[in-house]
């Protein structure tokens, strides 16, 4: 039996348990949370806010663009209500849409400039509509004295509004309800208010992560999606919290912050000694490989420099980015961007050049296996049979898997997670090599260095990221760790 005998496994791999990146040289590269708002820049700290509101597609396109310029009235509406129907959606809200108690500007002001107290009225209708269980904030805001001064249904607007932190006020401690309302202040309060009813209805992104006790030191585990989407976003508070409270960030490797080890990988990447791929998979394979790669736009003298192990990495990189996944979108991304904003110290597990080395030293012929049968998925043909899954039909059995790891990951259902990865080994269990070199090796290793993080006798805590796939299993970190005598807690609500 090849050792990638279904569609799943030729791509499980690199979503579940690879952190090493495709450099964009010789792939499509992925588009960051960043360059999402870049078509004219927002202010920086409006930047990652505009960039989630468009990834979670919450207000009209045409808003994303002169982001200095005034709001109107309509297009704050507009927002408003595009807001409620996606928090319907993403909270299985059945309720229509409607205006709170506070009103919204009248539609005949449609092209007159928004306010931000306008913002304030329009967002908390939003909020009203989404959680109903609401209670209006009652007594005196000592940090926006000027909110006093308003009454009624505006008042209990503004004031939820800004005792909650999504309107913020400027540094003479102001609230300028009165001012213009600028596109990147509707943008980045839309997304607030949204990541705020996530957060308060409990359907933010539970993902899967475990506390350790038992050690010297406190450790929380996360089962990473190296390739996700933006569906896996806003993260829980208690994911938050357990990330920032810890003193260290762990990860399989850092891809952001190596540039020896990216320069390595492109060094080990592509033959040296002269020879191209064509001279070392069959023809057959290459064939296959090829007609890929012109498909995506690469050229013969790019392609055919590629080592077999990298060309299969490659085309599953391509594949899944056709679907609209990204490993800009990946929880490793996610963490290490968060830790460059603070300068957290991050620590690295293995490393870009041990997971180069690791597929480097692959036989030449399981390198080929692993690309052939990487393309034969790609084409919906297993064991051979040509034709016996349509490419279609292969690409949407790939899309449902993604969902659903997606699904389980999001909703924190380590049980069905892990029944998908058992699944997932089964497929996988003719290639003994490769098993004990990719899963059982690296899993061992996983868990002696949580041993030491858990042994560290100075204090310090740490916020491991590792892939999901290898902590779940007979040979996974968390029953290593269990075995051991070690206490493992999945952070739940």
């Amino acid at each position: 039996m090849n050792f990638l005998q279904k569609t799943r496994t030729s791509w499980l791999a690199l979503v579940l348990t690879l952190a090493l990146p495709v450099l964009p040289a010789y792939g499509a590269a992925g588009t960051s949370v960043e360059a999402e708002a870049a078509a004219s820049t927002p202010s920086v700290w409006a930047m990652e806010d505009v960039a989630y509101t468009k990834l979670h597609q919450l207000a009209a396109e045409q808003l994303f663009a002169d982001y200095q310029a005034p709001a109107t009235v309509g297009e704050l509406n507009a927002a408003g209500l595009s807001l409620q129907h996606k928090l319907a959606v993403r909270t299985a809200s059945a309720t229509e849409a409607v205006y709170g108690q506070a009103q919204a500007p009248a539609a005949e002001l449609s092209g007159a400039d928004a306010t931000r107290q306008d913002a304030a009225v329009v967002l908390y209708a939003a909020i009203r509509e989404s959680l109903p269980q609401v209670k209006p904030v009652t007594g005196k805001t000592t940090l926006y004295p000027e909110l006093d001064a308003l009454a009624g249904n505006i008042a209990e607007a503004v004031r939820y509004i800004a005792d909650h932190g999504i309107l913020k006020g400027k540094q003479d401690g102001s609230l300028n309800l009165a001012d213009t309302l600028t596109r990147e202040q509707l943008l980045s309060l839309t997304y607030r208010t949204y990541e705020f009813v996530l957060q308060e209805s409990n359907t933010a992104s539970k993902g899967l992560v475990w506390k350790v006790s038992g050690g010297k030191s406190p450790v929380y585990v996360l089962g990473s999606i190296h390739i996700g989407d933006i569906s896996i976003y806003p993260l829980d508070n208690l994911i938050k919290d357990a990330y920032e409270g810890s003193s260290y960030l762990a990860v399989e490797a850092d891809v952001t912050q190596d540039p020896e080890g990216i320069q390595y990988m492109s060094e080990k990447a592509v033959f040296s000694d002269g020879t191209t791929l064509d001279k070392h998979v069959s023809a057959e394979t290459y064939k296959l490989f090829a007609q890929q790669m012109e498909k995506a736009g690469l050229t013969e003298d790019v392609y055919n420099t590629l080592k077999p192990w990298y060309a299969a990495l490659l085309l599953q990189n391509l594949s899944l980015s056709e679907a609209s996944y990204s490993a800009n979108l990946g929880l490793d991304i996610y963490f290490l961007s968060e830790a460059a904003k603070t300068q957290k110290s991050v620590l690295q597990v293995e490393g870009i050049k041990f997971q180069v080395d690791m597929f480097d030293s692959f036989d030449p012929k399981l390198q080929e296996e692993f690309l052939l049968e990487t393309l034969k998925a790609s084409e919906g043909q297993t064991d051979g049979q040509a034709g016996a899954e349509s490419g279609a039909e292969a690409a949407n059995a790939q899309t449902q898997m993604m969902q659903s790891l997606l699904h389980y990951w999001s909703t924190g259902d380590a049980e069905d997670f892990g029944k998908l990865i058992a699944r997932s080994n089964e497929a996988e269990a003719g290639a003994s090599e490769f098993n004990r070199i990719f899963w059982d090796e690296r899993n061992k290793n996983m868990f002696h260095a949580v041993e030491k993080y858990l042994g560290d006798t100075a204090g310090h805590s740490y916020f491991v990221v590792v892939g999901a796939g290898h902590l779940f299993g007979d040979t996974g970190v968390l029953k290593e760790l269990q075995k051991a005598g070690y206490t493992t807690e999945q952070l739940l609500d």
